[in-house]
């Protein structure tokens, strides 16, 4: 093919992607994206670029967070034009896989023609994998775009910039902007040291040739990236201070833990190949079954690890490529399988967290062989069926996008969608409840209050919020029950911040009834436990003033 020809083939598929996913921009902000947005109307935005956006504490990412505020101010709130620039990010990403799998092609010594058609494929894939939906549709999200943005560029970087000393500056300079995106760019240099490695020193069959040969090209790179980390360091740290992260349940063993990284790697390789099955905003996993072996949990462990080692031995010693691809998946996602014992998800996976790793595995492509006409019986087999699998593949994915789009269109198709497909998530019952509140569907929310007041199981959040939302209505009887449920919780015996919410709208509830004496004692608990809960103490106001001047008998 010509290079027009190439050129107008690339471009079709852009239009193809941004035409398949063109609904977006009819969709509205989600979950927390308008709590998180709204601060940055004001004039002290910049406050927020490097601190407390989002009531983080323990997050430092100043390059989206200027990029939201930048879009706030010019949309002027309007999430359809914020939609359309996560899509236009979407687009560009699609293009840098198409201009870094050509690339790769090239070093690897493919001719044009495969270099083209291959360079297409990797796009059409990128751009239409249903894993990359959340991203697109999600505002909040265009910190994982921008990420895998800058990701590509510093790939594309390594590849194709010849002068040492530019190339080091470029990569230096788009590490820093990238940890100062999200913190996922913690394995950019480890891609682009396996990069290194899988396009130019791959002839190496031991790790200390191949590094030797890596250091000897691109020293001066990573030089730069150790400086721009340190750097960040320093700024992240001049921004939140010192953090205490938050970490997992103290009684997880080291075994459960261990399990549980095996399990969530699948996971992320099977969203990676075939993400259709199962998708959906909540991934709820049980993970008693970690804490001990079983037939189940060892065959995960085996296969985990055997892929892991297995991959990194047929790299080292027989160059495969596709040893190399598997590499390029797991670094990319050492950030969100847990090795590290800090919790920050009630689902252990979500398909957003893939989206370096489908970048991985698109822009490599180009180092599998094609198989010959005159490979046997299997390359006979293989050549006619890979186009076929490439086409039904897509045809689903397509299918998929066109269904799935819309259930992320608005908060209460968003968790309406969520309770159906996981109907015991605590999770989906309490947005859901406050999505109905919150946009005054309350025939909806009082449905579903009734139904989470008569179910065996309680969930907690709900039965608080549920409590408000009744209190809101001038609902005794309902708030009442919500609360009686909720007292007898595990979670309320165990939780300080759950005993304390309880107490305050305990204390609204009996306000409510006149009964200002027990009303009083309730929401002194509530202050006992956090002083600063302005709701309570203005709460504890009313009841003591209407205590004053109540008749005395």
């Amino acid at each position: 093919m010509s290079k027009k020809l190439t050129l107008g083939l690339a471009l079709a598929i852009l239009a193809v992607v941004a035409f398949i996913y063109l609904p977006v921009i009819h969709g509205e902000f989600l979950w927390d994206d308008w709590p998180s947005l709204r601060d940055l109307q004001g004039d002290q935005w910049l406050h927020y670029v490097f601190r407390d956006f989002n009531r983080w504490t323990y997050y430092f990412r100043p390059l989206p967070v200027a990029f939201f505020s930048l879009q706030i101010k010019a949309f002027h709130s309007d999430p359809g034009p914020m939609h359309a620039v996560s899509l236009a990010l979407h687009l560009v990403n699609v293009a840098l896989i198409g201009l870094l799998s050509l690339r790769i092609g090239k070093l690897a010594g493919a001719n044009d023609r495969r270099k083209q058609i291959t360079a297409l494929i990797c796009m059409l894939i990128y751009g239409l994998h249903p894993a990359l939906i959340e991203p697109v549709v999600w505002v909040g999200l265009q910190t994982d775009l921008i990420v895998t943005m800058l990701t590509l560029a510093g790939l594309l970087a390594t590849l194709s910039i010849d002068k040492p000393s530019k190339r080091a500056a470029a990569l230096g300079a788009l590490f820093f902007f990238a940890a100062c995106t999200k913190e996922a760019a913690s394995v950019f240099p480890l891609l682009i040291a396996l990069f290194d490695w899988a396009l130019f020193a791959r002839d190496e069959r031991n790790i200390t040739g191949a590094i030797r040969s890596i250091l000897h090209r691109n020293w001066r790179a990573y030089a730069a990236m150790l400086a721009t980390g340190l750097a960040y360091l320093s700024l992240r740290h001049w921004a939140l201070g010192k953090v205490d992260y938050p970490t997992t349940s103290s009684l997880r063993t080291p075994l459960a833990q261990f399990q549980e990284v095996c399990f969530i790697y699948l996971a992320y390789l099977k969203v990676i190949l075939w993400p259709i099955a199962g998708m959906g905003p909540l991934h709820p996993v049980d993970v008693t079954p970690f804490r001990s072996f079983s037939p189940s949990t060892s065959l995960t462990d085996f296969v985990a690890v055997g892929l892991v080692l297995g991959s990194l031995y047929l790299a080292v010693r027989r160059a495969w490529s596709l040893a190399f691809i598997v590499l390029a998946v797991t670094i990319a996602l050492l950030p969100v399988i847990r090795i590290l014992p800090v919790s920050f998800e009630r689902s252990l996976y979500h398909e957003r967290y893939a989206m370096i790793a489908v970048a991985m595995v698109c822009a490599l492509l180009p180092l599998l062989k094609w198989p010959h006409p005159s490979g046997g019986t299997a390359a006979g087999v293989t050549r006619p069926l890979a186009p076929i699998a490439i086409f039904l593949w897509l045809a689903f994915s397509i299918i998929d996008i066109h269904v799935i789009v819309p259930k992320w269109q608005s908060d209460t198709t968003l968790w309406e969608w969520a309770l159906d497909t996981n109907p015991n998530s605590s999770q989906a019952k309490d947005n859901l409840l406050l999505t109905y509140a919150q946009t005054g569907n309350f025939p909806a929310a009082q449905k579903l209050a009734d139904r989470l007041l008569a179910e065996p199981e309680v969930c907690t959040s709900c039965m608080l919020h549920l409590t408000n939302i009744a209190l809101e209505q001038n609902d005794v009887s309902r708030a009442a029950a919500a609360l009686d449920r909720a007292r007898g919780t595990l979670l309320f015996r165990r939780d300080p911040e759950t005993r304390q919410l309880y107490y305050r709208q305990l204390g609204r509830l009996l306000v409510m009834q006149g009964r200002y004496d027990d009303a009083t004692q309730a929401l002194q608990a509530a202050l006992t436990l956090l002083p600063s809960d302005a709701q309570a103490k203005s709460d504890l106001a009313k009841a003591n003033k209407a205590l004053k001047t109540k008749p005395k008998p």
